[in-house]
């Protein structure tokens, strides 16, 4: 299991908890934007893995996985992703011109990208891949909304 959705939904798991205040959760709804990369059943795994002896245990767990707009001075498009494509070697080359297809990134291209100044400078245009763009939105990280159980009367007669 990835370790960035286990820390999440731990984070998450913990703030629920604390509003729970004892009643017992039955849904949660979170919202993450695309640009988080986060894997949907794997976050609903790491949620039911942190949640374990807690008052959100056996909760349903709704994610909302918002996209990023990118904006491309190069071509005038603005596209919405859901998986905004990173800039790496091969997709500038691709950019330039370069036939075949783009792989995704090394690890080494990766390390590369964390350690640029400009924020947008990660991403390239999905249409034309110019690296000349403004990314908004899908940098979202939200617990939107928590549910809790009613508790059922019980009589006895």
């Amino acid at each position: 299991m990835r370790g960035y959705e286990s820390g999440l939904c731990a984070e998450f798991v913990e703030v629920i908890h604390r509003q729970a205040a004892g009643r017992r959760v039955s849904a949660v709804r979170v919202r993450v934007g695309a640009r988080h990369a986060v894997a949907v059943e794997t976050f609903r795994q790491a949620f039911c893995r942190a949640a374990r002896g807690t008052a959100a245990q056996d909760a349903a767990v709704h994610l909302v996985v918002s996209p990023a707009t990118i904006d491309c001075d190069g071509c005038g498009r603005r596209t919405e992703s859901m998986d905004p494509p990173l800039r790496t070697p091969a997709r500038v080359q691709a950019a330039a011109g370069a036939a075949g297809p783009v792989p995704g990134p090394s690890l080494d291209e990766l390390d590369e990208l964390d350690e640029l100044d400009e924020p947008d400078g990660a991403y390239v245009c999905p249409r034309c891949a110019g690296d000349r763009v403004t990314v908004s939105g899908g940098d979202e990280l939200a617990l939107e909304a928590v549910w809790f159980r009613t508790q059922a009367s019980t009589q006895t007669r």
